[in-house]
């Protein structure tokens, strides 16, 4: 096969919409020390395939995955498009008022690293001014559940956020709203429903006292870095079946080649089809 046409079929055949089915197989999870993350990475870093991926409704495909009832469909969800949008153009795909709820949806899964990665993709999205009302009103009618897995985090979410001064303002504006309802009873007493799995009372505790905090102090009595903490966080899931290994044997009719040279053949291929 010419060299063009290799080309030619990994950009406008069926290779795009193959890939986007192997994030809903969750292929792209880690297994006996294969790193999923990192091949996906290596897929998203080749700008028309990333643009192929995003044509054909990738992103479409990761919010149906954040509003399914299991926590680990929900997990790999969140993680895909932590990778998604860390390009330009993934980030604006995901800035969609659609993508928040099922964003929500993952903080109330009583599991903190699902959480911790949840909240370091609304922080990014949190930048996009049309979708701020949605993150805040959404964040804050969580402060009203008393379940330790959703307060949780709803709590770290809103503190993460509290580097706007915007968000530390409209939480104390309506002294009838669920934060001040939160902080009466954290001053009083603060009683919580558990799940086994979720954080433990201390978590909870702490990362409320944290949010008060910031919220009366002001950022600067932030005692962790947020943006390091946030992107340090590491995709804990591990798939039994269908290992990363496969999904590299899988990929490898259309990254066969150093990334190199498949990059330089998607560009080429790009080019003729102008």
């Amino acid at each position: 096969m010419a060299i063009d046409h290799v080309a030619e079929t990994v950009i406008k055949s069926e290779a795009p919409v193959y890939i986007r089915n192997m994030f809903k197989r969750r292929w792209f999870d880690g297994h006996d020390g294969e790193d999923g993350v990192s091949v996906l990475q290596r897929v998203l870093s080749i700008d028309e395939l990333r643009a192929a991926l995003l044509k054909i409704g990738t992103v479409g495909s990761l919010l149906a995955m954040m509003q399914e009832k299991d926590s680990n469909v929900v997990y790999a969800g969140v993680q895909y498009l932590r990778e998604v949008i860390r390009h330009d153009d993934g980030k604006r795909a995901a800035s969609i008022k659609e993508m928040i709820p099922p964003l929500l949806n993952a903080l109330r899964h009583p599991r903190p690293p699902l959480q911790r990665s949840a909240v370091a993709v609304l922080r990014v999205l949190f930048d996009e001014e049309n979708l701020y009302l949605d993150i805040f009103n959404g964040l804050l009618s969580m402060l009203e559940r008393r379940e330790a897995g959703p307060l949780y985090g709803a709590a770290t979410a809103l503190r993460v956020l509290c580097f706007n001064e915007k968000v530390r303002t409209d939480l104390v504006t309506d002294p009838s709203n669920n934060f001040w309802k939160l902080s009466h009873d954290y001053y009083n007493r603060l009683e919580l429903r558990y799940d086994k799995k979720g954080p433990s009372f201390r978590e909870v505790y702490q990362s409320v006292g944290s949010l008060i905090t910031t919220v009366q102090e002001g950022v600067s009595n932030h005692h962790t870095d947020d943006n390091q903490w946030l992107e340090s966080a590491p995709y804990e899931l591990q798939k039994e079946h269908n290992p990363v290994v496969y999904c590299t044997e899988t990929l490898g009719t259309f990254i066969h080649s150093p990334l190199s040279l498949f990059k330089s053949l998607c560009q080429r291929a790009t080019r003729q089809g102008k």
